[in-house]
């Protein structure tokens, strides 16, 4: 159980940004995205990986860490 002060943080809204581009052309993309993956959907993929990545890192190097 959390304790009653905690306040998850803020989602990066870069990654956050992201993901929901991909998730938007993952809906709009006539590409089968199982079996086959296209330019855009693996561009947009690799920013938002990249992008959570670079949060998380953040994260660990601040001081007190996560």
């Amino acid at each position: 159980m959390r304790p009653p002060h905690f306040t998850p943080p803020p989602p990066d809204d870069q990654a956050s940004y992201l993901y929901a581009a991909y998730l938007r052309h993952l809906d709009d993309c006539p590409q089968d995205h199982i079996t086959t993956e296209c330019a855009d959907g693996t561009r947009l993929r690799r920013a938002w990986r990249d992008a959570q990545a670079a949060s998380t890192g953040a994260v660990r190097a601040r001081p007190g860490g996560p």
